[in-house]
C-alpha cells in the first residue's frame, strides 16, 4: 500500500511533524560547509547545496505476511538528491526480514554495500 501525501493534505496532518524534521535535517546539513563542521564528505556537502525544495511524502504499508515488497530501484533517476526513511514498525526482529539493501555504484551491480534494519524510529 502506497500514497502520496503533500504538506497540505488533509488526510495526513501528522506528517507534517515527519517533513518539518527533514526539511530541518536538510537545512542543517546545507550550512554545514558555512558553518565549518565537516562531517559530510565534499561530494556530499555539494550535493546537498543542490536541493531547492521536496516532494511529497510517500506514505508506504508492505505487510510481511504477503511477501509485500518494493522493487530495487535507484531514486537518482527522478533527480533526487537525499532520500529519508522513518521506519513506523515496533517489535521487529531479524526473521521479519524487510531490510532496505543498498548497492555498491551502478545500477546492475550486485554487489551489497549495506542492509539497513528496518527498526521503529
Amino acid at each position: 500500500y502506497r500514497a502520496w501525501v503533500s504538506d497540505g493534505d488533509s488526510r495526513a496532518q501528522e506528517v507534517r511533524l515527519l517533513t518539518s524534521a527533514v526539511d530541518a535535517l536538510v537545512g542543517a546539513l546545507k550550512n554545514e560547509g558555512e558553518i565549518g563542521n565537516r562531517c559530510l564528505s565534499p561530494t556530499v556537502t555539494q550535493r546537498m547545496q543542490t536541493i531547492t525544495g521536496r516532494e511529497s511524502t510517500m506514505s508506504a504499508c508492505y505487510p510481511g505476511k504477503t511477501r509485500g515488497r518494493y522493487l530495487r530501484h535507484c531514486d537518482t533517476g527522478r533527480g533526487a538528491v537525499l532520500t529519508a526513511i522513518f521506519y513506523l514498525n515496533s517489535g521487529w526482529n531479524p526473521n521479519d526480514g524487510g531490510e532496505l539493501r543498498l548497492y555498491d555504484r551502478g545500477f546492475h551491480n550486485a554487489q551489497v554495500k549495506l542492509d539497513v534494519q528496518p527498526i521503529a524510529n
